[in-house]
């Protein structure tokens, strides 16, 4: 496959426009997982997003040689909750999705991904993003880079 067509393994629109994304890193999965979601999932009257279930394989385990501060690299499985239509972000989408992962949550891996903690739904969630060394370490990096705590209203 070309380079060039890759989105359309998944059918992404081949133009930018505003998403709407929630997910969560999983440990590895089972029947149970799959019975539960089809469960929430015949239960809503109706789903306005699609979801997503990626294995996420070996390679994403392993961490550059001087280290990084991605969260979650020793998950199994990432499940996202992607819409177009952005207009029932916090009356619609957010309601649905809240109970998806609270449905999902025995099979949440203790670590997540920044990525999936836009809004954080604890500070438990929110510390989950990082391992406890990397975010000691950017607790440091804060402190000498960002004294004043200008960062704290985008939630680092």
């Amino acid at each position: 496959m070309r380079a060039a067509d890759i989105a359309r393994i998944h059918n992404d629109p081949s133009d930018p426009g505003p998403q709407w994304v929630r997910g969560q890193l999983l440990r590895p999965l089972d029947q149970a997982f799959a019975d539960a979601v089809l469960a929430q999932l015949q239960a809503a009257e109706s789903a306005p997003f699609a979801m997503e279930l990626r294995h996420l394989g070996a390679a994403t385990t392993v961490d550059v040689p001087q280290g990084s501060a991605v969260g979650g690299r020793p998950t199994a499985f990432a499940v996202a909750f992607i819409a177009t239509d952005c207009s029932g972000g916090d009356t619609i989408l957010r309601p649905i999705s809240d109970r998806l992962l609270d449905t999902i949550a025995p099979w949440a891996a203790a670590e997540t991904n920044i990525n999936f903690t836009p809004v954080a739904r604890s500070a438990a969630h929110l510390a989950s993003a990082w391992s406890p060394a990397t975010a000691a370490k950017l607790a440091t990096l804060r402190r000498r880079y960002d004294p004043l705590s200008v960062l704290t209203a985008v939630g680092l």
